[in-house]
């Protein structure tokens, strides 16, 4: 393999991760990669649905192709076994009449497995450590699936031990314009302040506190969330004077061009926060169930808050009684780490 620019041509290069979207974030320089060892070629990704609008905003993809798991998944509860069948079919047909040349599994379970075995690749690359994966793969990443490092570095260095060239991480994503109806909040801070796993949230009435203090400190803040946490983010920042409420109310693409333009993001380990990291915006994480040198911001693991005294640090539990790793936090020590990052813009680690 490694870098071809001439009888690369014709080759059909597919990426298979699914979800979800810090992980997803994760792997887009894996296109960058591919792209850039062989850049005649036409690149594909296959993705679940909430991660389409991410994908899709990656430079070096010629082609997004969308594995309809939710939608499945309603038709199977609601019974609708005619309809099921047929959509599934289509799908399998379409995707194995592709012919990839080379089919990259950077997902590593059962589901991505069997989706790499429908695209009837020639070369199937993956991990294969998990759940049967191997079973649909013909070659496997020298590199293994380590846990103990970022994903980034896992990944990258998966594609370098297939023979693939890898200079630099290049997340793909291009500078998007500020929306015009978001013109005047500069300089501004986001705060995200929910997840999918109850562990990882830091305290509402905290991230409150904290937006109060940013704001008295000269900056607007806005506060970002999905639909489902909306009301939660409204009701915790109601009443604060210089904080926006965004939650619920844009897309992924436009948190994307927020994220580009933000002074700083602070949040704790979820899509949002990477998003942020791969836009080159610096980031505060607050964390506690997952580590930041694996799951932290990448190139900016040196700025997340953990309460560092407790040993069940990373237990990577998605629900906890006592939250001690949350508790032992104090809105002082975000703040403080939040202006140092705002006045020296040492955000980010040199390349």
């Amino acid at each position: 393999m490694g870098t071809n620019s001439g009888t690369d041509e014709k080759l059909r290069i597919l990426i298979v991760r699914l979800s979800s979207i810090g992980d997803i974030v994760h792997t887009l320089p894996a296109a960058g990669v591919l792209r850039k060892n062989y850049p005649h070629s036409f690149l594909e990704w296959v993705v679940e649905e909430p991660g389409v609008p991410l994908v899709e905003m990656n430079r070096y993809l010629d082609r997004v192709i969308v594995f309809p798991r939710y939608r499945w998944r309603g038709l199977w509860r609601n019974k609708e076994w005619g309809v099921f069948f047929r959509e599934l079919r289509s799908f399998v047909h379409k995707l194995g009449s592709r012919k990839y040349d080379l089919v990259f599994d950077l997902h590593n379970i059962l589901r991505s497995g069997i989706i790499t075995g429908f695209s009837c690749g020639k070369t199937r690359w993956g991990y294969g450590s998990r759940e049967g994966n191997k079973l649909f793969l013909n070659r496997i990443f020298p590199s293994g699936w380590d846990r103990r490092i970022h994903p980034v570095e896992r990944n990258t260095r998966a594609l370098a031990s297939a023979d693939l060239e890898v200079a630099d991480v290049d997340f793909g994503l291009p500078e998007l314009p500020l929306p015009p109806e978001y013109y005047g909040l500069e300089p501004f801070v986001i705060i995200h302040p929910l997840s999918r796993w109850p562990s990882k949230n830091w305290f509402l009435l905290s991230y409150r506190e904290l937006a109060r203090k940013l704001v008295q400190a000269g900056y607007r803040v806005v506060v970002s969330g999905s639909q489902t946490e909306a009301q939660l983010v409204e009701e915790a920042m109601q009443g604060e004077e210089g904080v926006t409420s965004l939650a619920g109310l844009i897309s992924l693409a436009e948190f994307t061009a927020l994220a580009q333009k933000a002074a700083l993001f602070v949040g704790g380990d979820t899509g949002p926060l990477h998003i942020a990291a791969a836009c080159g915006t610096p980031c505060v994480a607050i964390m506690g169930p997952t580590l930041p040198e694996i799951f932290g911001p990448y190139g900016q693991e040196q700025n997340a808050i953990t309460a560092s005294s407790l040993d069940c640090l990373g237990c990577q539990k998605r629900k906890c009684l006592h939250q001690k790793c949350m508790q032992k936090i104090t809105v002082d020590e975000v703040l403080e780490k939040s202006l140092t990052i705002l006045a020296t813009g040492k955000g980010i680690l040199p390349c």
